[in-house]
Order: structure tokens, then sequence, then C-alpha cells
């Protein structure tokens, strides 16, 4: 009984209100037992008081005695989470999470709806509807209302004369946002509000949340979010105390087996969760706060998703189903195919030597997929040209048509060279921007950019090679190709060939002997390739196209 006493010591923020501070004082044993309330009553029945209490019992807390005025907050969202204890800081990936933690909305991949209806005691009910709709390139949005109440509660006069009936209800809404920023971090906030009605009275509040997520490890991630950081209140004197959450997941066997924890700040809660996947279906299993277990089953179909949940405790079994319906194309792959389209007009134009155009080029690509590690890394790259060479707002000067060949074939080797700098090719850049340096050794600026890459990529023995000019390099490269070759050094000729490639790309007899090297080390296919390409350079090569006729015909027989 003494327990009964103790639920029944109702939060201020439930009766609180302008004139309406005695509307409800501490019921005694005597009024407990009867049923019925005295003069202090002003009118309100004791099922009311007891369904009250018991709808703010519900939620897993550490707290007995009912909460505070955004207790609301913490009926839950979706069955999913009913069914892990609550415990969905770092789980919730659909509409729900608007509500556990808006940063996680940053990985709704399609429009979802989300919704919960659950009977409680005495007639009271809570419902919950989530919707979330994920942008292309500006971060995720979304809505979460609740709703708490009974109608229906007999009100009485102060000698037990009924007199009409009491409804009580409480609202909340929320406005949700998260958007993932770089590979692993993501941001989020919510802005709520909040609603209460009694008979002749009524309150609200507005308040705020901050949300962070941080994907620390393939499977593994940490969120924290900031409850109520500032409030507002009108018609009441309530305040909503900040609660800072924390929450852990991690990934097992690929993922498939989710663990999850939580910890309230507020109320010194933790809370924990299991989730196994198999297929289309989830089994999932939670402990409450204070050591209420709960349990749960999901089921998805297409755009369709089921869960149930069970949560056991000393009031009796309480059984949860909610629905969630999935809409319209995945966002994510349309960010990549959005990103995947300005990656490859980056890429043309820095073959084109135009590296401030393909840097903003780059910055859109990531706005649509921001954890692409190569993009990230070509980004870089291409900063680091724009700062070597000092581009501001021009491009990098490209010669006339008017222009001496020398100074075309500089330009040539310089944008070729730099895209393979860009393309993380270190060796390949530094063999094209030697060459440009030979044509022109006064270019500082050129030599400045093939020092640093050479720094860069641990290859400092390039800076001093002897420069050579483009035809004797190339007879060099084929005198080593030859060398190799007849060496049985068939890996170094095939390398030599196709440096010999990269600084003169119609080359026919460096096409032929990497056919050869090729074919030497068992490479059959792209010999052929190789071979085919030197006649189409060099179509007179009689004696190679009927060697190629001869092996085809052989290979058909």
């Amino acid at each position: 009984m003494a327990k009964v006493i103790r639920l029944l010591e109702l939060p201020r923020s439930v009766i609180a209100s302008p004139g309406r501070s005695n509307l409800i004082k501490r019921m005694s044993i005597d009024e407990i037992a009867t049923g019925h309330v005295g003069p202090r009553n002003d009118g309100i029945s004791v099922r009311l008081l007891l369904t009250l209490t018991l709808l703010f019992c519900m939620p897993l807390s550490a707290k007995e005695l009912g909460g505070s005025a955004g207790d609301i907050w913490t009926f839950g969202a979706g069955a999913r989470s009913l069914g892990l204890a609550n415990a969905s800081l770092e789980l919730a990936d659909d509409a729900t999470a608007g509500y556990w933690n808006p940063a996680r909305l940053s990985y709704v991949g399609r429009m979802n709806f989300n919704f919960l209806h659950a009977g409680l005691f005495e007639g009271g009910a809570y419902d919950y509807m989530g919707w979330a709709y994920p942008t292309i390139a500006a971060g995720t949005i979304g809505l979460n209302i609740v709703r708490l109440g009974i109608g229906g509660v007999e009100q009485r006069d102060e000698n037990n004369n009924l007199v009409g009936n009491y409804s009580f209800g409480s609202n909340g809404f929320a406005l949700s946002y998260g958007n993932q920023f770089g590979s692993s971090f993501s941001l989020g906030g919510n802005m709520k509000y909040l609603t209460r009605t009694l008979p002749g009275a009524s309150s609200s509040l507005m308040s705020f949340d901050l949300a962070a997520d941080y994907r620390a490890f393939k499977f593994g991630e940490v969120g924290v979010v900031m409850r109520d950081v500032f409030f507002a209140a009108a018609g009441t004197d309530d305040e909503l105390p900040l609660n800072v959450a924390l929450g852990a997941s991690y990934g097992l066997f690929e993922g498939a087996l989710k663990v999850s924890g939580q910890f309230e700040q507020q109320t010194g809660a933790i809370k924990a969760g299991v989730e196994y996947g198999l297929g289309p279906a989830s089994l999932r299993l939670g402990m409450g706060a204070t050591g209420q277990t709960t349990g749960g089953l999901g089921f998805r179909y297409q755009n369709v998703q089921l869960d149930y949940a069970i949560l056991m405790h000393e009031l009796g079994n309480s059984n949860r189903f909610s629905l969630g319906f999935w809409f319209g194309k995945d966002r994510g792959r349309q960010r990549k195919d959005l990103s995947r389209l300005y990656m490859e007009k980056a890429v043309q134009a820095y073959r084109e030597g135009k590296f401030l155009r393909a840097f903003k080029l780059m910055d859109k690509a990531l706005v649509f997929n921001p954890t692409d590690v190569l993009l990230i890394a070509r980004k870089e790259r291409l900063a680091n040209i724009i700062a070597y060479l000092r581009l501001t707002r021009e491009e990098l000067k490209r010669p006339s048509k008017d222009s001496p060949e020398a100074a075309k074939q500089k330009y040539v080797y310089t944008v070729r060279g730099l895209s393979d700098y860009v393309e993380a090719n270190s060796e390949g850049a530094l063999l094209l921007l030697r060459q440009a340096i030979s044509i022109d050794p006064a270019d500082e600026g050129l030599r400045r950019v093939h020092d640093t890459i050479a720094d860069e990529s641990g290859r400092k023995e390039e800076k001093s090679k002897p420069l050579l000019s483009p035809a004797a390099n190339v007879g060099a490269k084929l005198g080593e190709a030859d060398r190799y070759f007849r060496q049985g050094r068939f890996d170094l000729a095939a390398k030599a060939c196709e440096d010999t490639i990269k600084l003169d790309p119609n080359n026919a007899l460096a096409y032929e002997r990497l056919g050869s090297s090729y074919f030497a080390l068992g490479l059959k296919d792209k010999a052929v390739e190789m071979w085919q390409r030197a006649i189409q350079i060099n179509p007179n090569n009689q004696p190679l196209r009927m060697f190629l006729q001869n092996f085809l015909g052989a290979q058909q027989q």
C-alpha cells in the first residue's frame, strides 16, 4: 500500500496551472480504500488520479515517482525501441531517429512514416507518428507527434454527485533535422512544442535538443543527445531540466547482431538492448533501468515494416505494435549517382588543365557523397596543385595555336603529370613533370611542384635525375625495355614500355614490345590488345600483322 501512495504523488507538471495549485493533494489510505475523494478533490475522481499516475509511470525510467513536464518524450517511438528497452539512441535509423537522436536522421535513405497506438490503463492511450524526408543534398527533415490522454472520466462534485466527464490530454510536436558532415560525423537537432490540458487549465512549453553521432568503427557508433538545452513556458511555472543522454552501439557478425547501451544523466538510468537480424526478420531483447525486461520481433516486407514488443512489469505485461512505411527512391543511391556525375566532370576538367573548375566540381561531388574516400583524397591533391601553382582566379595558362611547339609540349606534359598526381600515380606524375621541366628548366614553379611530389611520395632521388629531351627520354626507355626483355626480366620490360607510352602515347614500337612482354608474362589477352594497338598506329607493320593473324588463327583452332 505504501508504494501505491507514492505512485499517487502526481508530478506538479500534471496539475499545475494558475489558480489551481491546490487542485490535487496527497490522498489518504481511507480515500483510496473507499474510492471516494472528499471535499479536497475539487471534483476530480480517484479513477482519473489512478489513470494519470499509471500513465506517467509507464516509461522505462529509474524514477519510481511520476516525472517532469517533459516525460511525454520518454514513452518511446515505435515498437522496435520498446523491444530494446528504449536503448535506441544509437540504433534508430528510420523516422523514429528524430525522436531518439536527430543526428541519425542523416542515415535515413528513403521517406519513412512510423505509427504506434498503445491502449493504456483505464481507457488511456498513447499515440506516436513519425515522418522523415531525406533531401538530395540538404540533410533530412523529420516530424514527430506524440499524444498521451484519457477521456470520459467521471467528474463528481464534493457530494459525490456525477456532474459530467473530464478529459486530460498532453500533446507533443517535434520538428527535427539531421545532416552528415564528412565521412563519419553527423549533427542534428529538435524543436519541440508541448501542450497540456485539464478542465479549466492549459499550459505549453517549447524546448530545443542538440545531438551528435560519430561512426567510430565500421559497425560501431557513439552519440550524445542534449535534451531541453533551452526552454520557454506559458501558463505554468514548470521547468524542463537539461538531460544529457549518452549512447553506443556495436555490430557483431558483420552487423547482424547489434548491441546497444544508453545512459540518462538526469535519472542515472542505464538501458541495454540486443537485436539480431536474419533476412527480413529481427529478434530483440532489452533490459530497462529498473530491471524491467522487454522483448520484441520485427519483420519487413518490401516497403512495410511491422514491429511487436512486450514489456514485462509489476502492473502486468504490455504489448505494442507499430507500422512503418517506406516511399520513393533511395536517396543514398541518388546521391551517389549525382556524386559520380560530378566526379566524372571533375576528372574531365583537370585532364584538360582546368584545376580550379575541377576543385569546385569535386566540392559538389562531396556534397552528395561526403564519405567517399577517393573523392576526399583527390580533392586534397587538387588543393595542393592549386597551392603549388599559386592559382587563384585563373586556370593554368594554355598555349595558343601560334605558340611554339615546345610550349605546347610542355603544357601537355604538365597537365598529364598533374593529372597522374591527382589520381595517386606519383611515379607517372614525376616522369611527365620532369619531361616538362626538361623543355623549360627555368620554370621554378613547375620544378617546385615536381620536388614537392617527390618528397611527398618518398622518391627524393627523382629530384637529382638528369633531364633528357622528350626524344632522348623515349629512346632511353625503349632501350631499357629491349635490354630487360633479353635478360628475361619481362616485368621490368613491360614497365619501361608503359613509361614510353606515357611519354609518347602514339609510339607503335612501345606497344609492340609491351605486347611481347605481356605475352612472355602469360597475359595473352593483354598482349593481343597491345599488338592490335600497335597495328592501328602503324598499319604498315606487315610482320606484326601476319604474326597476329597466325596467332589468333591458332587460338581459334
